[in-house]
C-alpha cells in the first residue's frame, strides 16, 4: 500500500492499472484492480495488464518477484523499514516513473519539522493498530518506520519490545 500512496502523491495515480488488497489511500484506488494480498500476488492477473512496471515489496513476495522477473516483466522492489529510507524509496519509484519527487519530499521534510517543534512534554505511550479483529491485532514493532516516527515525535512505542516489525500484539 505504502507504494500506491507514493504514486498517487507522486501525481502518476493516473497510470496506476492494478493494487494490492489493502491498498485503500487515496480514495482514487477504488475501482483499479486488485492483484493480490499480503498472501501473494496473482501473477496471471497482473501480467495480463501488461504493465511497463510493477512495484514490489522487498520481504513478502521473493517467489513472485522471481517469476515475474523471468517472465520478463520489469520488477522494482522497495519498501522502506526504516524512517529515513523513506525518502530514497520515493526517490527510486519517482525515477521508475519519470516523476519529480522533490515536492513530496520537501512537503514530507516540512511536517516533519512541524511535528519535531511540538513535540509533547511528556512522552506518550503509543500503540499502533495497524490493524485488529479478524486478520489478526497486526502492530508496528521495533525497526520499523512507524517506531521511528513514534520515537520522532516523543512518544514511546508501547511494542518497542514485540521481538519483530510487524508483529501481532494483543490488544
Amino acid at each position: 500500500p505504502s507504494n500506491t500512496e507514493i504514486l498517487f502523491a507522486l501525481g502518476v495515480g493516473d497510470r496506476v492499472i492494478g493494487v494490492d488488497a489493502v491498498s485503500n489511500h487515496p480514495p482514487e484506488v477504488a475501482g483499479i484492480d486488485i492483484v493480490g494480498d499480503y498472501s501473494g500476488p496473482n501473477v496471471e492477473l497482473i501480467l495480463s495488464l501488461a504493465p511497463d512496471v510493477i512495484f514490489a515489496s522487498n520481504h513478502l513476495q521473493a517467489d513472485a518477484i522471481a517469476q515475474l522477473t523471468s517472465l520478463g516483466a520489469q520488477v522494482i522492489s522497495v519498501e522502506a523499514a526504516a524512517y529515513d529510507a523513506i525518502p530514497a524509496s520515493i526517490q527510486l519509484i519517482a525515477d521508475a516513473v519519470g516523476a519529480d519527487a522533490q515536492p513530496v519530499l520537501d512537503a514530507m521534510a516540512a511536517k516533519q519539522a512541524e511535528v519535531l517543534a511540538n513535540q509533547p512534554v511528556a512522552s506518550p505511550k503509543i500503540y499502533f493498530a495497524l490493524s485488529f479483529g479478524e486478520g489478526g491485532d497486526w502492530t508496528a514493532g521495533p525497526g520499523t518506520f512507524i517506531d521511528d516516527m513514534i520515537a520522532m515525535a516523543g512518544g514511546v512505542n508501547v511494542a518497542a519490545s514485540a521481538g519483530a516489525p510487524w508483529a501481532q500484539y494483543s490488544l
